[in-house]
């Protein structure tokens, strides 16, 4: 086994053997050298930073903050920015180096951005805090319109959750990314953990991701996408999602695309097929648009959008016009952050709108 397979070898469920030949598969290497560095246009100058994929600091110390959650009390306001208010800290995104045209420039620009980042990490009794407004779709009522506040003890099963600013309600067990579509046998309570063995290198995440989903481009897709809706993330691990969504085959870039919530952005898209609901205990087979939205200028992740295709319409345009299509699925996500008990909410810091 190479230093890959032995860090792994504890944590991932999926044999060496398969990573292996998900990689060779895909050609992976070259058409991700080819991504990241054809031209782009005319970006903004370049400023002095670190190497792009630097190793995963940030997420090595969560897991050890995870590891040693015991001897919390000694490390009050771990992983916060230091000009966040005490117990809260939102998305901490880098500045803006530049409005994403294509898909080459939204990863170079995130994760140029992303180096210059503050340090994200939360601390072992932490929550991450989640806001997302779910969209009207083709199969929900009025009832499932709204916005769903949800918190997430690290590495514990405690979660609260709110629906439209009401009553808090608290449980145990579950909880958002309890479980994450292809992420196999992992839940909140170890995901840190597993996400500090991976590779900071989004060739070899590549690799992993989609042995993890059979080989399958829209799998993996899938995978990435829940944990951006489900897992408070720095930007680091951000840009080097999108570097990996941006190498799948079949993946595409909108240059036009607005969220659930109405706010514009580009996309990143990929076509399948699917199957939606045509009456009672029926189903209809139909091509399914599968998108991301990002903030163009901030690199943010915002929302998702399930969207059968209808007619004879191009699926590159359904994230612009996603009504032009049959919604199957539909959310926004408002804010984000790690606070330190629920009912805390981190200050809105514009990088999504």
């Amino acid at each position: 086994m190479n230093d890959l397979d032995d860090r792994l070898a504890a944590l991932n469920p999926v044999r060496a053997e398969d990573v292996r030949h998900a990689a060779a598969s895909a050609d992976a290497a070259r058409l991700l050298h080819r991504i990241l560095n054809q031209p782009a246009g005319s970006p903004p100058p370049r400023r002095a930073y670190r190497s792009r994929w630097t190793a995963r600091g940030w997420i090595a110390a969560a897991a050890a903050a995870v590891v040693i959650a015991a001897l919390a009390a000694t490390l009050p306001g771990a992983g916060r920015h230091a000009n966040a208010p005490a117990g809260v800290a939102g998305f901490q995104g880098g500045p803006s180096v530049g409005v994403a045209g294509n898909a080459v420039q939204l990863v170079d620009y995130a994760a140029r951005s992303a180096a210059l980042a503050p340090a994200f990490v939360p601390g072992p009794r932490d929550w991450t805090y989640f806001e997302t407004y779910f969209g009207p779709t083709a199969t929900n009522g009025p009832g499932d319109v709204g916005t769903s506040q949800t918190w997430q003890q690290v590495g514990t099963l405690g979660n609260a959750s709110s629906w439209d600013h009401g009553t808090i309600t608290y449980g145990v067990g579950g909880g958002p990314g309890a479980q994450l579509n292809g992420w196999p046998g992992l839940n909140f309570t170890t995901l840190y953990q597993y996400l500090a063995s991976l590779p900071a290198q989004p060739g070899a995440l590549r690799k992993i991701i989609l042995a993890n989903n059979n080989g399958d481009p829209a799998a993996a897709f899938t995978a990435i996408e829940d944990l951006f809706g489900n897992f408070a993330m720095p930007a680091r691990l951000q840009a080097e999602l999108y570097a990996v969504l941006v190498s799948l085959p079949g993946v595409s870039f909108a240059q036009q695309a607005v969220d659930a919530a109405g706010r514009a952005g580009v996309g990143l898209y990929i076509v399948h097929d699917g199957f939606i609901q045509a009456g009672v205990n029926k189903t209809r087979k139909v091509t399914e648009v599968e998108g991301v939205v990002v903030n163009a200028r901030t690199y943010v992740y915002m929302g998702t959008w399930l969207i059968a295709v209808r007619g004879q319409l191009s699926p590159g345009t359904l994230l612009a016009h996603p009504g032009s299509g049959t919604i199957v699925e539909s959310a926004a996500i408002l804010n984000s952050g790690i606070v330190s008990q629920p009912g805390q909410v981190p200050a809105a810091n514009g990088s999504r709108s």
